[in-house]
């Protein structure tokens, strides 16, 4: 069975004045008052806490006045996550997810077209990436999802690459943008007949190392940890039997897309 760790999501983005933030974490994380001069007197508080997965979402859209002081916390935060075993932290920027479906272009001309219209960007020179890197570093804080490239001709998949090159680079040079290219994946499992089977078909579908340790705990591991971006497709699953094997990894799928941003589980 897979260990259920609580996750604490604490959402700033309506935080206006530094009380607000102290009054956010008291109440989510039942801490005590704390001195702000004396850091370790925070991290003294969250030493003592159950272990707990600790989410701050939105940090980015507090007021400008109070920026320093939510960098402060983020730093506490950081530090005891390193520094204790029964805190994990998480940084969660509020961006706009752009979802890009790329599994229809026949030509580049179309690909050029969908990011100009999807990420509202002036023309470029591809024989000088640099005006494109001009163009997306101002852009707003985003998740952008490169949907079905896999799916493309071979012809302008050359070119695909170059734009995904391009983005993984800002990506690497800035904060604002993070990319997922999502290749889009049917796994059938119509004709699974044993617990073998399923594993198999997922497998080789999602292309696991040899080591894959064929149980619940090593998908949920490959899964979050090791694969890249997928919409995943799960076909014969629509109306599989309730508490059956096949329905606890269905499960298993769905809790990878919910608390990772990553995937797009599709049931068929």
């Amino acid at each position: 069975m897979l260990k259920e760790i609580p996750v604490i999501p604490i959402d700033f983005r309506n935080c206006v004045s530094t009380d607000d933030i102290r009054n956010l974490l008291k109440e989510n994380l039942n801490l005590s008052e704390w001195d702000d001069e004396n850091p370790d007197d925070l991290l003294m508080q969250l030493k003592e806490l159950k272990e707990c997965k600790i989410y701050f979402k939105a940090t980015n859209l507090v007021s400008k006045d109070i920026s320093g002081y939510m960098n402060q916390m983020i730093d506490i935060f950081k530090n005891a996550g390193n520094m204790y075993d029964n805190i994990r932290f998480f940084l969660m920027i509020e961006r706009t997810k752009i979802p890009i479906d790329f599994r229809n272009c026949v030509s580049t001309d179309e690909i050029r077209e969908l990011l100009k219209k999807h990420l509202n960007l002036p023309e470029w020179n591809d024989k000088k990436p640099d005006d494109l890197l001009r163009a997306l570093k101002e852009f707003e804080p985003s998740r952008i999802y490169f949907v079905g490239t896999n799916l493309m001709p071979d012809n302008i998949y050359g070119y695909m690459k170059q734009i995904i090159d391009i983005f993984n680079k800002i990506e690497d040079m800035y904060d604002n943008i993070i990319i997922y290219v999502r290749d889009v994946i049917t796994i059938d499992f119509t004709n699974a007949k044993t617990v073998y089977d399923i594993h198999d078909i997922i497998s080789d579908a999602l292309d696991f190392p040899e080591w894959y340790g064929r149980n619940f705990d090593a998908l949920w591991d490959l899964l979050t940890g090791y694969i890249i971006t997928y919409e995943i497709h799960l076909k014969g699953t629509k109306d599989v039997e309730e508490g059956s094997y096949l329905q606890k990894i269905v499960e298993i799928f769905q809790k990878a897309e919910s608390e990772y941003d990553a995937h797009k589980i599709i049931i068929e």
